[in-house]
């Protein structure tokens, strides 16, 4: 006679089912381990991935400013840039120091002139980091070029144009400037940079440096 599932036969067929059924309570156990911890992995995946893009888009709010052109000359001299009028908060300035940073480059993109992203580091008297709150002029003098000097103006009097050109991550104002040469620089020459900031009270401090062309 054939045996019945789930009786006792008396010769372990019992014990041979209830084996079966724990193995497969296992493997069920084990799946919805491996279910919860990839819930897990991707839910920690999807905060990081938040978390970065945050950061990144922090990083190139700075980045993403539309660069700056020359200021116009008359007989080649350039007049001291009007101070335009406050349309909000003055930034707070507590930097004592300003330096040109070995992160300056050039920035080239076929579809349009290439571009100077000066980097400048704002220090207070102890050496940490500061912020900025004036108007710049950053003077590039390219030896071979035509014209060989160019002047920008750049506003950074207000904590909305502070902020704008501020980059959080690496704690650098970014000023980005495009100059407009007749005959650029020779590729791979020295450009030099001279950035003066003057402050609201008619104090000035400056940085100089040079960059790869």
């Amino acid at each position: 006679m054939g045996r019945s599932i789930g009786m006792d036969s008396g010769d372990g067929e019992r014990p041979r089912h209830r084996a079966g059924l724990s193995h497969t309570l296992r493997r069920m156990i084990r799946a919805a381990r491996v279910n919860r911890i990839a819930s897990v992995a991707a839910g920690c995946f999807a905060l990081g991935a938040l978390a970065f893009a945050g950061c990144s888009s922090r990083r190139t709010d700075a980045v993403g400013v539309q660069p700056t052109k020359p200021s116009p000359a008359t007989d080649g001299v350039v007049a001291a840039a009007p101070a335009p009028v406050a349309t909000g908060p003055l930034a707070a300035h507590t930097a004592s120091a300003i330096n040109i940073s070995d992160l300056s480059r050039v920035e080239r993109d076929l579809r349009r002139r290439p571009l100077i992203e000066l980097r400048i580091d704002a220090t207070d008297a102890a050496g940490a980091p500061a912020r900025i709150g004036g108007a710049i002029r950053v003077v590039v003098d390219a030896p071979g070029a035509a014209p060989a000097s160019q002047t920008f103006d750049l506003s950074l009097r207000t904590q909305a144009e502070a902020d704008e050109r501020y980059d959080p991550i690496l704690r650098q104002y970014v000023l980005r400037i495009e100059p407009v040469w007749a005959t650029e620089p020779a590729r791979g020459s020295a450009v030099e940079i001279r950035a003066t900031l003057s402050l609201a009270s008619g104090a000035t401090t400056e940085a100089t440096g040079t960059i790869e062309w």
